[in-house]
């Protein structure tokens, strides 16, 4: 299977299977429309008939030369792998928990998904116990894997900034316990970030994540308190001094557009303009007539999408970076096709625990209640139905078979799926055109910037 495509001035092809991509001219572009396995040993008279109205007979010979060569080499209309089941252990092993330390939140956004932080229950904010028997599944959980994961999440974490702490601590006992190794990450809003807050999160959380979304019209028109007022003016400096603070640790400006600002390429550039280089932009979660995207929305996202490709290139002609989180795309596959196939690891790999010590797939399956795997307080845990999100991947879902981006998107959100089609083996097709558009733009980026580097 082949994907062909045209973007920010590249003819490009992706080899599915291999993971092959290939920047090509013209003739190759219209040789792949017209041709495919089994191949002649010549080009066949009516190829070589059609494609003489616009192109010379013999490039048009050498081209199929060329086409046909890259298929022996495996590189074009690779056949389908077999699944590698020799790494697909009875039980997965869990690698990260995203930890719901506050069910609360001091805004009241008005697209937020999780229903002003309390994701469809009452407010409240998890205890240091409940923190520490996380931990302790954690490391229980994760058989022979050294490197975990742990998020802050909510709500507003740093309304428990004291358990936080405590959690950390806690965490770096059992490093040296058990020998395996946490990573930490926090998502925060910013408003309570105090200087010691900066300072610590600074000094030991490895990757924080900063939620704005973009231009202030933009932003405090939906990211408001209770009162309606805006936060824009008392976040940026905030974030500022954070970032500039990080020596080179991982953080990232997370926003969200909705229906109301498809012109989101203004937000991103908005926030590069603040001198943050990590940006990340996502369309809103379904669910708000309002806010959320609709099919007759999508022709205008995909143009902003192909305008804000053209931007970041002609930012990096300018010697400007901009790393857009929905732009990054592994271009390099794993040879094992199970590691390319099962998407972020939800409900096996990785898994949420909410104040109460309840454990989910991940902090979006909360709200509706379905999918409770177990707690960690009384020690249960579903492995069944960790296997069954396991098990879920492209191999699986029929709607991906025949998808040239299924080894890019690993099957789509769950959460989304579920939320959106009723099951998590069923990825909703709106979702999956937006999935793939960005795909496109990715790797037209990727291309561009290696023309800039002069490697093409």
């Amino acid at each position: 299977m082949i994907h062909k495509f045209k973007a920010a001035g590249y003819n490009i092809v992706i080899d599915v299977n291999s993971g092959s991509i290939h920047v090509i001219d013209d003739l190759t572009y219209d040789m792949l429309e017209n041709i495919e396995p089994p191949f002649d040993p010549v080009c066949p008279e009516d190829v070589l008939e059609k494609l003489q109205k616009f192109h010379e007979k013999e490039d048009i010979w050498s081209c199929y030369d060329e086409v046909v060569e890259l298929y022996n080499a495996h590189e074009l209309f690779t056949t389908e792998e077999p699944p590698c089941t020799s790494c697909a252990p009875e039980v997965p092993a869990v690698r990260a928990v995203c930890l719901n330390i506050s069910h609360d939140c001091n805004l009241r956004c008005r697209y937020c998904f999780a229903g002003n932080g309390l994701f469809g229950g009452e407010r409240g904010l998890m205890k240091s116990e409940t923190a520490f028997k996380a931990v302790d599944f954690l490391t229980e959980h994760s058989g022979d894997v050294n490197d975990l994961e742990l998020y802050f999440f909510g709500g507003e974490p740093l309304l428990n900034f004291s358990v936080l702490k405590d959690t950390v601590e806690y965490a770096h006992k059992k490093e040296a316990e058990t020998g395996k190794k946490f990573r930490f990450s926090v998502t925060t809003n910013g408003t309570f970030l105090t200087e010691e807050m900066t300072e610590y999160i600074n000094r030991e959380i490895d990757s924080v994540v900063l939620s704005a979304d973009g231009r202030k019209d933009v932003n405090d028109r939906l990211r408001c308190r209770p009162d309606g007022s805006g936060i824009y003016d008392d976040i940026m400096p905030k974030f500022h001094r954070l970032v500039d603070g990080r020596g080179g640790k991982n953080y990232c400006i997370r926003g969200t557009f909705t229906k109301l600002n498809t012109d989101f390429s203004e937000d991103v550039f908005s926030l590069a303009d603040e001198g943050f280089t990590s940006v990340s932009i996502e369309p809103v979660a379904p669910g708000s007539p309002e806010y959320s995207l609709a099919g007759l929305d999508i022709p205008m996202v995909f143009r902003e999408y192909d305008h804000l490709t053209e931007r970041m290139i002609e930012s990096e002609k300018a010697g400007k970076h901009i790393d857009f989180f929905p732009f990054s795309v592994d271009i390099r596959h794993s040879g094992c096709e199970r590691s390319r196939e099962k998407g972020c690891g939800c409900g096996y790999e990785y898994v949420a625990v909410t104040p109460s010590g309840d454990i989910y797939p991940c902090h979006q399956f909360i709200s509706g209640g379905s999918y409770k795997m177990g707690n960690v307080l009384d020690g249960t845990f579903d492995t069944e139905l960790q296997k069954k999100f396991a098990s879920t991947g492209v191999t699986t879902i029929s709607a991906c078979h025949d998808c040239w981006a299924k080894f890019y998107c690993g099957g789509g959100c769950r959460a989304s799926a579920h939320l959106l089609t009723g099951a998590i083996d069923k990825p909703h097709k709106l979702t999956c055109q937006l999935i793939k558009k960005r795909i496109e733009c990715a790797i037209a980026l990727i291309t561009a910037r290696a023309d800039i580097d002069g490697i093409l």
